[in-house]
């Protein structure tokens, strides 16, 4: 497919560890100027910035199975408001084993010391430092064919701790409330009506677990869905799946209102020809915010992207992005979105540079969401092995 198709000339070979084991090293430089940096509604100021980005993958492939370890940091510092600079970093060890007669199993351990991006659910703040958060995760995933049937049982764990904001000044504002342990299960059961053509049933069970001690703003919760779709795939031209369904999420805290509507997933994968592909999503998912008058947030959210290879070793990509936000408790809404369009060389095996123009910003906006825009500029220098 365009972007991702093997290219022995301009692919990063490795360096052999032993037998079939592979390490992969990177390191990039990244500058990019944001002319809003603190997403702000007005009087918003800009800002150049550079980053470091050093990773290192090690990868075993078998006929039968994968396994991988990976790590990475992102070391960032502004030239003027140096309030902003941050480092984040994370680790994940991951394997993918197919077994005979239809069995696959996968799963994976990570961790993620990351910091909220400004402008999004995550963070709404306007001033004070870096927010920053951990994230332990860790995900099973078993799956059996049965002639037409297909089984898929999927579950996952999340712990997260927030930082308080710090303020510059010595203040700070308390983020604990948000800290929080999710375990997530899921059962699809599909059954292929024809070699192109399949129906789907999925089963979602979410409970979060909030270390919030007063019982007064405890968000312990949990996530019900149930949801029927149809699967589409035309040799490996097209992939098209789509679900719709009801969810809920209740909380136990009876001081918030339980959360229900229409459930959405989508998928498309589509490759006109060997030069270009495209591909959509859609999903919803819950998210806390930092406002504490806020229950949770419904993210709906839809992202669409194209990649055209020009001359094998040049890819160009657009990408465009919305998401409807329902902040619960408040009854605000508001609608956030991204733009972009970046051009990669791949200049030989070792040596990649990437470019892109995006704009990014938020209408309708509320005291939780506020509006902003902000318009991004980035040039990205990687050494690869």
């Amino acid at each position: 497919m365009a972007g991702n198709r093997p290219q022995p000339s301009y692919d990063a070979q490795g360096v052999r560890v032993s037998g079939d084991i592979f390490a992969y090293p990177e390191f990039g430089v990244v500058t990019e100027y944001q002319s809003n940096v603190y997403s702000r509604a007005s009087n918003g100021v800009g800002d150049v910035s550079f980053t470091a980005l050093p990773a290192l993958m090690i990868q075993q492939n078998r006929p039968d199975a994968r396994f991988r370890i990976s790590g990475d940091a992102r070391i960032r510092r502004y030239a003027t408001y140096t309030s902003e600079n941050d480092v984040q970093y994370s680790g994940l060890a991951s394997f993918n084993l197919d077994r005979a007669a239809g069995l696959g199993v996968s799963g994976e351990v990570g961790y993620n010391r990351f910091t909220a991006q400004r402008g999004t659910v995550l963070n709404s703040f306007q001033t004070g430092k870096p927010l920053q958060a951990r994230d332990l995760t860790g995900r099973l995933k078993v799956s059996k064919e049965f002639n037409r049937l297909r089984v898929t049982v999927d579950g996952s764990y999340r712990r997260t701790r927030y930082d308080d904001l710090d303020l510059g000044n010595g203040g700070r504002i308390d983020q604990s409330f948000r800290d929080q342990r999710r375990f997530d299960g899921e059962v699809e059961v599909r059954y292929n009506v024809s070699p192109r053509f399949g129906l789907a049933a999925t089963g979602g069970l979410t409970d979060d677990n909030f270390t919030d001690p007063n019982p007064l703003t405890n968000r312990d919760a949990t996530g019900k869905r149930a949801l029927a779709g149809v699967r589409y795939e035309l040799t490996r031209l097209i992939e098209i799946s789509f679900d719709a369904g009801y969810r809920s999420y209740s909380f136990s805290n009876k001081l918030y209102p339980d959360s229900k509507g229409l459930a959405l997933h989508g998928r498309v994968r589509w490759y006109p020809d060997e030069l270009v592909s495209v591909r959509a999503d859609l999903r919803q998912e819950n998210q806390t915010s930092n406002f504490g008058n806020v229950s949770t947030v419904v993210v709906t959210r839809l992202d669409v992207a194209t990649d055209y290879e020009f001359r094998r070793n040049v890819v160009f990509t657009l990408r465009a992005s919305g998401a409807n936000e329902r902040y619960e408790n408040v009854r605000q809404t508001a609608f956030s979105y991204y733009g972009s369009g970046s051009v990669t060389w791949k200049a030989n095996r070792w040596l990649n540079v990437t470019g892109s123009l995006g704009y990014e910003g938020r209408d309708h906006g509320s005291t939780v969401a506020p509006t902003y825009n902000n318009f991004r500029a980035m040039l990205g220098v990687k050494l690869v092995r």
